[in-house]
């Protein structure tokens, strides 16, 4: 069975817990990873980023230090999951979700043979098309149209994943869940999303983001996030996304 990597800072103990009982349930074996700068001053990040990524460049005008905690986190879990020659893919996972029942068997399956740079095991996108879709052993991947914004849980590729570690000319200006999502042209991966998902958040846990309070961000303020999920939650949305089935 393979690995699944739980991005989850020291101090989110209920989160821990909650996602321990989670992954326990569906029979994965899991690694925590989690590397906090909130708090970091200058030192703290370089020294951060030139442990985990020597190569990688970010703007640090446009992220804040949680954001680039979270970039770090990731690769962090990617460094260590492809670390063994012989693994193909990696599943990265945040720790404010439930898991569905097969879960585990939907991992192994994806992290065997995935047929995508990046695979979602689940989103709140909901631009997912419904006849763009192919089966990677039995699983049902679906593109979306357009980009993904989250990083709830994905497998990612070895060769994507080495691509963005190698870095670029242009430092990364973006968080994470921008660039694996689709939404920069220079580091779009080919994208799909498991149909059914397997992992949606938690509802209480998700509205308590470690991000907001220490992101200069505007799409990040609680009135924002807010407003995106009453609108996702809308029946406006739901006329408006049941377009995306016929493209």
């Amino acid at each position: 069975m393979a690995t699944v990597f739980l991005v989850n800072l020291d101090d989110a103990v209920a989160r821990r817990r909650h996602m321990a009982a989670e992954l326990a349930r569906a029979g994965v074996t899991w690694r925590r990873v989690g590397i906090d700068l909130r708090h970091a001053d200058e030192a703290t990040l370089v020294r951060a980023q030139r442990l985990v990524a020597p190569r990688m460049s970010f703007e640090r005008r446009r992220l804040g230090n949680a954001e680039l905690g979270c970039w770090l986190s990731h690769v962090d879990a990617w460094r260590q999951g492809f670390a063994d020659p012989a693994v193909r893919n990696v599943a990265v996972i945040e720790d404010d979700l439930c898991v569905a029942r097969d879960f585990g068997t939907t991992v192994d399956r994806l992290v065997d043979r995935s047929t995508h740079d990046v695979v979602f095991l689940g989103t709140s996108s909901r631009n997912i098309s419904a006849r763009r879709r192919v089966r990677c052993d039995g699983v049902a991947l679906h593109e979306p149209v357009g980009a993904v914004f989250n990083t709830w849980g994905y497998v990612i590729g070895r060769a994507y994943a080495q691509r963005l570690q190698a870095g670029a000319r242009d430092p990364i200006a973006w968080p994470i869940d921008h660039v694996l999502g689709g939404r920069i042209a220079a580091w779009r991966p080919q994208v799909a999303v498991v149909q059914p998902l397997a992992i949606v958040e938690h509802a209480a846990l998700a509205r308590a983001s470690q991000i907001q309070a220490s992101t200069r961000r505007l799409d990040r303020l609680p009135w924002v996030e807010a407003a995106r999920r009453w609108l996702l939650a809308s029946r406006a949305s739901d006329l408006y996304y049941s377009l995306y089935r016929w493209l």
